[in-house]
């Protein structure tokens, strides 16, 4: 099982084959390599594994808020999954990890326009989910409260600007990656 408590990702293995369920989300104005990025190194190590006849290791998913996301350059992207898909569930710590990547533009309207995405994540944390953000991604966990008093880095960038906004989080800049608790955040984009 993947343990919250414990305070890493860890997964034992007890004589029977789990898969990850990991979720990708998509928003207008995400880079779109801090989320192709994830997926292609889940999708090549499911793909490895198969080659040595073994199992998948990950259930990958990749969501957005609506069906159709545009992102960036005008490029429109079809998803199969969106929010609704995947409900909030009390099925215990560790159920899946959701990866927010990073993103480009003003926050304010990035923060207006996903509101329902930051509710989203806040309730599938409370449900048990694990929360990995990449770069940037960081201001939507900050923004759902989920990082008040736990360490978190993000891009050096907007180091000054996540701390002003969101006082209560303990802002590492200089930290690679942070792991508190099942949230995980990224100083950059991979």
């Amino acid at each position: 099982c993947f343990s919250r408590a414990r305070g890493s990702l860890h997964l034992a293995f007890e004589g029977m084959h789990m898969t990850r369920k990991i979720i990708i989300v998509f928003f207008a104005d995400a880079v779109l390599s801090s989320a192709v990025a994830p997926l292609d190194i889940f999708s090549r190590t499911n793909a490895l594994l198969r080659a040595q006849g073994l199992p998948a290791a990950f259930n990958i998913h990749l969501l957005s808020l609506n069906q159709t996301t545009q992102l960036g350059d005008n490029q429109a992207y079809t998803h199969h999954n969106q929010l609704s898909d995947f409900p909030p569930a009390p099925l215990g710590h560790g159920q899946c990890l959701i990866i927010i990547p990073a993103f480009l533009g003003n926050w304010d309207d990035i923060c207006e326009r996903n509101q329902a995405l930051i509710q989203w994540l806040k309730a599938q944390y409370q449900h048990g989910s694990e929360l990995a953000s990449l770069c940037k991604g960081s201001y939507f966990l900050a923004e759902a409260g989920l990082l008040n008093g736990r360490s978190c880095t993000s891009h050096w960038a907007v180091a000054q600007d996540l701390q002003l906004r969101y006082p209560a989080i303990k802002l590492q800049p200089d930290a690679v990656v942070t792991d508190q608790y099942g949230i995980y955040t990224g100083g950059g984009a991979f």
